[in-house]
């Protein structure tokens, strides 16, 4: 009986080590949206309405949004020590969020020792930063006049 509860013990002891190391652990693979679908509430939005929603959305959110070209938007977030630059390219149809550069967000490719083997990782905090603006993004492409 004593051996079972000693098992059982340790065996709880184990799962919650590995746990909080999977926790604790920074580096992500870098998250980018791909045509995702410009939402369609009523008529249909111009190109420069789009243009217009996703730099409402960034700037509301602390993002630095420079319009380079018809179709293509850099954002710039810096937060302390940390930078993130993302290019935003959109027609009236779709957009995409995709990694431009970082600074000080541990970016590279994962090594043997993880999981992420092979793919290109970033902390996880990059990975925030971007869902964050997809979903306002979203939002704004719903809701905000132009």
């Amino acid at each position: 009986m004593r051996i079972k509860s000693r098992f059982v013990r340790n065996a709880a002891l184990a799962v919650a080590v590995l746990t909080i190391l999977g926790a604790c652990e920074r580096l992500r693979p870098v998250y980018e949206v791909h045509s995702q679908a410009v939402p369609v509430a009523g008529t249909p939005l111009t190109l420069s309405q789009v243009e217009n929603r996703i730099i409402k959305a960034g700037a509301s959110l602390g993002w630095l949004m420079k319009p380079l070209k018809p179709g293509l938007v850099r954002g710039t977030i810096r937060r302390g020590r940390h930078s993130a630059v993302v290019n935003i390219e959109y027609d009236t149809s779709a957009y995409s969020i995709l990694y431009g550069s970082s600074q000080r967000l541990s970016e590279g490719t994962g090594s043997l020792e993880t999981r992420y083997e092979g793919e290109k990782v970033i902390h996880k905090r990059y990975n925030r930063y971007v869902k964050n603006l997809n979903r306002q993004i979203e939002t704004y492409l719903l809701t905000v006049g132009s």
